[in-house]
């Protein structure tokens, strides 16, 4: 057997507004909850708040959770995917909705995509200023299980949709050109280098097997005999005493993101689009719990 987090403390921050009290909550959410939507934190809080300002009632369905990065989150994520334990969540006014493919209005005539990372949106040229285009002026980096703008670095984002709504950070005019080089082209060698003959230290050393790299993979924290299991895939708390052999599934690879594409190297056969997909992927691998 192994420990399995029944239980998670997060602090909910209301600042209130139009004349509603603030309210800041230490609420502890019950193990069936983790697996569950945000959405259903989110209505929670609303229910305790108006049973304490009953004249002052809050509307779950026009707000939304904001974490300390300032990115919303959306109500259909899983909890334990992007809440921490004892982390800061603040109650916030919910976005507007994106238009849907049907309220999208269609390409205006004689209109031009801007290319400008962040923006993609169809302008004419003739109405094009220096104030036109809301866009991101760096790169977009996919590192691990993190998303975000080499602009913007200290907003990432772990779900795409909170990728995409991280606001932008230049202004300027629609451009029909790719400014940002996502990708640095291999630079062309004019002329071909010839090397100089090895003398013969130089060809023993060069012979010689590399020595194997160290790699130096320190344990994690062990508190009140309880640590969180380090394998790809698992992240779970257990006890250490009663760590076994079968005790964790996890994956063996790593993760991988390919465009829209999310999927695991040990299990490139199940490849997902959205977040919560790829998060549920079960592991291919059975053995200890990583300290």
């Amino acid at each position: 057997s192994f420990f399995r987090l029944s239980t998670m403390k997060v602090y909910l921050n209301y600042a209130g507004t139009d004349g509603h009290p603030e309210l800041k909550l230490k609420l502890t959410l019950p193990e069936k909850w983790l697996d569950g939507p945000v959405q259903k934190v989110t209505e929670f809080f609303v229910k305790q708040y108006n049973a304490k300002f009953p004249e002052n009632c809050l509307n779950a369905s026009v707000l939304a959770l904001q974490n300390k990065q300032g990115l919303v989150l959306s109500d259909s994520s899983k909890v334990s995917a992007c809440i921490s334990e004892y982390a800061d969540v603040f109650v916030v006014d919910r976005p507007p909705e994106k238009a849907t493919a049907s309220e999208t209005p269609s390409r205006p005539p004689n209109s031009l995509q801007c290319k400008n990372l962040g923006c993609q949106k169809w302008f004419v040229e003739a109405e094009n200023n220096d104030s036109a285009c809301r866009h991101h002026s760096g790169a977009p980096v996919f590192h691990d299980l993190a998303k975000y703008w080499t602009c913007c670095s200290e907003k990432k984002a772990y779900d795409w949709e909170e990728f995409q709504a991280i606001p932008t950070c230049s202004t300027g005019r629609h451009s029909t050109e790719q400014k940002v080089q996502l990708f640095k082209p291999s630079e062309e060698v004019s002329s071909p280098i010839i090397p100089a003959p090895l003398t013969p230290e130089q060809v023993a050393v060069a012979e010689a097997p590399p020595a194997a790299p160290v790699v130096e993979d320190k344990p994690g924290p062990i508190v009140d005999g309880q640590a969180t299991c380090r394998n790809k895939g698992c992240g779970k708390k257990f006890v250490v005493a009663e760590n076994c052999e079968d005790a964790c599934i996890f994956h063996s690879g790593v993760p991988i993101f390919h465009d829209a594409n999310k999927y695991w190297s040990c299990c490139p056969q199940k490849k997902c689009w959205d977040w919560d997909e790829f998060m549920a992927v079960v592991g291919c691998s059975k053995g200890p719990h990583k300290v």
